[in-house]
C-alpha cells in the first residue's frame, strides 16, 4: 500500500522494477518524486539510493484499477501542467 500525491491510499497493482538512467534527466533526483514516461504506460517513482520503480497499474481508494497513464492524467498537479509530481510529504528545507 502507498500514499496518492493527495494522501488518499494507493494499491500499486502492477510494478516493476526500471533502469534508473532512463530517468536520469526527467526525473528529480530524491525519493518521492514520480513522472510519466514517455510512452505513457509507467508512472517512475524515484526511491532511497536512486532506485526507480515502474507503475504500470494502480488502485485508488475506493475505485477500479487504473492503468498508469489514466491515474496520471487524473492527478491535480498534472492537470497544471506539472511533469512531475510527488508522492508523500515534501521535506523541509533547512
Amino acid at each position: 500500500m502507498a500514499l496518492s500525491p493527495d494522501g488518499k491510499p494507493l494499491q500499486l497493482r502492477q510494478i516493476k522494477v526500471v533502469h534508473p538512467t532512463l530517468f536520469a534527466l526527467s526525473l528529480r533526483p530524491e525519493p518521492g518524486w514520480a513522472t510519466l514516461d514517455p510512452s505513457g504506460k509507467v508512472i517512475a517513482i524515484r526511491c532511497a539510493e536512486g532506485t526507480v520503480l515502474g507503475v504500470v497499474k494502480v488502485k485508488p481508494e475506493g475505485k477500479s484499477d487504473r492503468w498508469a497513464n489514466e491515474f496520471w492524467n487524473g492527478l491535480k498537479g498534472v492537470k497544471s501542467r506539472a511533469k512531475q509530481i510527488f508522492f508523500g510529504d515534501i521535506p523541509e528545507q533547512s
